[in-house]
């Protein structure tokens, strides 16, 4: 199931701060994730990086 992605204004303007190549290839990932987005294995952050929930 695909779900709608929106960017934050911050958001784009670090992705305009990225060559044309490094962007795509971040919009390519976002696509994949957003397209298997069910299929993917999620696990939970360990300690040190549960700050970023």
């Amino acid at each position: 199931m695909r779900r709608h992605i929106e960017f934050t204004d911050k958001a784009v303007e670090g992705l305009e701060s990225l060559t044309a190549v490094v962007r795509e290839r971040v919009f390519k990932k976002v696509r994949w994730i957003n397209e298997n987005f069910d299929d993917i294995r999620h696990q939970s952050l360990s300690s040190n990086l549960k700050r970023f929930v």
